[in-house]
């Protein structure tokens, strides 16, 4: 039972005694979890003045208007502890459940897409690791909506904004990124998707996407890019990626939320030139931090925070151990 259903199975009290203990530990202990806490509580805290009518007659469309009026930008903390949010937890899980079931209903619809978790961006980036050991590097004032059966029969998620993503290989699940014009579809690649209301556009890292648009499907490899505009009825065109633009993409985006430790070394290494060395046992353990503006003290200061590890430089390279 993959952490989701944990919170849903809780929520809705269907879980077994041990399956609850399983969850209780997990909030305890799991930092992603305090992360995402922090910014549910503040969500809390603007519904909570919110009034709603029986589900029978609500207005969904009136009342998410009320609530984005209340809703306030939300200050990124820069180091994390360990069970700092232990007494919150119960109510963040219940502003979770609220915010998927109802606010964000309105917002998706048809094409077998379930709400589930949201990630949004505001004057921020961060990279987001998912559940099928993917991740996304999302870029400021975006919004990451995931389906809620994620990573079961199918990996499917909807964007509104820009992201790089790469995708662990699958050949029983494709993954799907769902735009307001276009699909993209992929079982292993690394690829970019950039999307508002008037457009959307898909470029090629690796692998192999198919690009649905309407009743076209255009097969995209390594360095093609297509673009949709809204613009005279819907115009596709093709050209090459840009792969410089993708790489200053990625150097900026230093903030991870939930993110396997091997890709935010490998990122530090490519874009700041420091080198980490961690343990092989936890190179695929997930962990969330936030580098982005920080000095290399600042950095190898919040990795020994939340590893649990001290680090010692050896010329220009840090071993944690």
């Amino acid at each position: 039972m993959n952490r989701e259903e944990l919170m849903y199975g809780y929520l809705m009290q269907s879980l077994t005694p041990e399956e609850e203990e399983q969850f209780v530990s997990q909030l305890a202990n799991d930092l992603s979890f305090a992360k995402e806490y922090e910014r549910v509580l503040a969500i809390w805290d603007a519904s909570s003045h919110s009034e709603y009518t029986s589900p029978k007659t609500i207005d969904v469309a009136a009342n998410w208007e009320a609530f984005e009026k209340q809703m306030t930008p939300i200050t990124p903390v820069r180091q994390l502890k360990r069970n700092y949010f232990r007494t919150f937890y119960r109510v963040a899980a219940v502003v979770l459940l609220v915010l998927s079931s109802l606010f964000v209903v309105n917002q998706f619809k048809g094409d077998s897409f379930s709400p589930g978790l949201v990630f949004e961006t505001q004057t921020n980036t961060m990279v987001q690791g998912l559940s099928d050991g993917s991740h996304v590097y999302l870029d400021n004032q975006s919004l990451l909506n995931i389906d809620k059966h994620f990573n079961r029969s199918s990996r499917k998620m909807r964007l509104n904004g820009k992201a790089f993503f790469v995708v662990k290989p699958d050949k029983d699940r494709v993954f799907e990124v769902v735009t307001n014009h276009l699909t993209a579809t992929v079982k292993g690649t690394t690829f970019l998707v950039r999307t508002d209301d008037h457009s959307s556009t898909v470029g090629v890292n690796t692998g192999i996407v198919e690009v649905h648009v309407g009743n076209q499907t255009v097969t995209l490899t390594a360095g093609d890019q297509i673009d949709f505009t809204a613009d005279n009825g819907g115009m596709v065109t093709r050209s090459k990626l840009d792969d410089s633009a993708l790489k200053s993409f990625k150097h900026q985006v230093l903030d991870y939320y939930d993110t396997p430790l091997k890709v935010i070394l490998s990122d530090l290494k490519e874009s700041t030139g420091l080198e980490v060395i961690a343990p092989k046992s936890i190179e695929n353990e997930k962990f969330t931090m936030e580098l982005a503006g920080s000095s290399i003290d600042e950095i190898i200061q919040t990795i020994e925070l939340v590893t649990n590890l001290k680090a010692s430089k050896e010329g220009q390279t840090y071993t944690l151990f």
